[in-house]
């Protein structure tokens, strides 16, 4: 008999309502159930409270909590009692995973979809009109190179910037003075070039250059000499001891592994904004060839950079295998690079004017990179005296 069948039988062979636990206790001590299960009177308690809550076709009804008897014996259903037989559901603590995220609508995921499309194009939009305000007015009659260099970091940001930002806002500029660099060295030199200038005309400083860094000395449009500041530190650029630390790199150059040489020239390549770097081969001897981008101006060159990792001297033969690369994988410019010499049949192959560009760092120019990309070095401040005028003047008005 099932549990349902069995707890019939005993209450009609009683003629009186019972427990579920009296129930469950009879069918099993008469043998009556087909199968027990683990717990034959939660089993009982669930199928007697099931049947005691059909409409149609009762015969089982519930007069107190978990108490049973016949519908046929004139009793009447307490639903009260049917739902206050049912056990407590059990403590099992705080879920073990939050509550599962309602899945959006075919509907909803399309105007979410749209609403993120629709952001896109508004802050396309908003970007153009600012590069449209932010573009840069056309130079003045007679506007020289360090003129508009200071303009540009003016527009950048107007105090101390990167060099690498202000060789992206070239794209923005018109017109640009003749001969104005457009590369991170060529922008140094320039603003280098214009404080010698000033100084030997007995002029201030216009720029303050550190590194891949560069400042105005005085506010854009100031004119006349600046206000003397006792309290002003001054930055030059020592050439000998750049030189000195350069020496020193490339020997420190020549004892790294082939695996340290690689990493080393990944992060020079970042250093001078070569974009998406990345392994296109390796020779038996291994060898890299990179690939990667960089923007001179307006224009993204493609380069092709070959790292001779035994260190070795590089010769004629390196040149034509990187040139063979360069057509393979249709790049512009090739680079080569050793912690070797480069000998004078090397350098003049790599000049030939009828053929692609190929640079050559050997291991004296790679050290001259990384000292000036900060790699290798610590750089400390060290402090000098030298007479300015306007600081005796300062003196002599008792610090006025």
């Amino acid at each position: 008999m099932t549990f349902y069948e069995a707890a019939l039988e005993i209450l009609r062979r009683e003629g009186r309502p019972l427990s579920v636990d009296e129930i469950t206790q009879r069918a099993l001590e008469e043998n009556l159930l087909s199968h027990t299960g683990r717990v034959p009177e939660e089993i009982m308690r669930s199928r007697l409270v099931a049947m005691s809550q059909v409409e149609q076709g009762r015969e089982v009804v519930a007069v107190a909590p978990g108490t049973f008897g016949l519908a046929e014996w004139g009793l009447e259903q307490d639903d009260a009692a049917a739902q206050a037989s049912l056990p407590a559901p059990p403590d099992l603590g705080p879920p073990l995973r939050p509550t599962e995220r309602t899945p959006m609508t075919l509907q909803e995921a399309r105007s979410a979809r749209a609403a993120i499309e629709q952001g896109k194009h508004e802050a396309a939009d908003r970007e153009a009109r600012a590069k449209a305000r932010r573009r840069w007015r056309r130079p003045t009659p007679g506007e020289t190179p360090a003129d508009a260099l200071e303009a540009i970091v003016v527009e950048v940001g107007g105090g101390p910037v990167d060099l690498i930002y202000v060789v992206q806002a070239l794209d923005r500029q018109e017109d640009l003075p003749e001969g104005f660099p457009t590369d991170i060295d060529g922008l140094r030199r320039l603003a280098m070039d214009e404080n010698a200038a000033r100084a030997e005309a007995g002029l201030p400083p216009r720029f303050v250059v550190q590194g891949d860094r560069i400042d105005l000395t005085q506010p854009p449009g100031a004119t006349g000499t600046p206000a003397f500041d006792p309290d002003a530190v001054h930055f030059g650029r020592d050439d000998r001891a750049l030189s000195r630390a350069a020496d020193r790199l490339a020997k420190g150059l020549a004892d790294l592994d082939a695996e340290a040489i690689e990493r080393l020239l990944l992060r020079l390549l970042d250093a001078y904004g070569v974009e998406g770097v990345k392994v296109a081969k390796r020779s038996a001897k291994g060898s890299p060839l990179f690939l990667g981008t960089l923007r001179v101006g307006v224009v993204k060159l493609r380069l092709a950079i070959r790292l001779v990792a035994s260190g070795r001297d590089l010769c004629p033969d390196d040149v034509d295998e990187l040139r063979e690369d360069l057509e393979h994988y249709s790049a512009g410019v090739g680079v080569l690079a050793s912690t070797g010499r480069a000998e004078r049949s090397v350098r003049s192959r790599a000049e030939d004017a009828s053929k692609k560009p190929v640079l050559l760092f050997d291991g004296a120019a790679l050290a001259r990179a990384c000292v000036e990309r900060g790699l290798g070095v610590r750089r400390r401040l060290e402090e000098t005296v030298e007479y300015d005028e306007r600081a005796l003047v300062w003196a002599a008005q008792g610090g006025q």
